[in-house]
């Protein structure tokens, strides 16, 4: 799979998790996340993505509108406000994942927080505790992938 591209090159270290479940019916997965990072602003060097089925969509980077100080937490500078999204997910297998990857260097970490994970009808309880474990789990692997 090929991360997608930024404006610093290939990426020098990545972190992530993703989940592999079987659905009954088609669903809907409802989730917040919230992007945040050590870089400079506009800096390009950071990045986070959404997995799913083989494809990746970029969630939020170093260059993201809105990126400041005051949305930072911890030893990450700088940090995006909560974002809702929405995944369509078809009946059957469905692997979604989070990542976070840094670009020029490995220095300066990034992290993506997930939150508020739940989907329509059509998913067991069963899945929808297992996805829900999953995606949680995601902020807390990405979060530590710092050095």
């Amino acid at each position: 799979m090929t991360l997608p591209a930024t404006t610093q090159g290939v990426a020098t270290t990545v972190s992530g998790i993703k989940q592999t479940f079987t659905l009954a019916s088609a669903a809907t997965l409802i989730f917040s996340y919230k992007y945040v990072t050590g870089e400079a602003v506009s800096s390009g060097c950071n990045s986070s993505f959404l997995f799913k089925d083989g494809s990746l969509t970029s969630l939020a980077s170093s260059t993201s509108a809105g990126l400041s100080s005051a949305r930072g937490i911890s030893c990450y500078a700088n940090g995006l406000n909560y974002v809702t999204a929405t995944i369509s997910l078809a009946a059957g297998t469905d692997t979604i994942g989070f990542s976070v990857y840094n670009t020029a260097d490995a220095a300066v970490a990034s992290a993506i927080f997930e939150d508020n994970v739940f989907s329509t009808s059509g998913v067991s309880e069963t899945t929808t505790t297992a996805l829900c474990f999953a995606v949680g789990a995601a902020g807390c692997v990405c979060w530590r992938r710092r050095s």
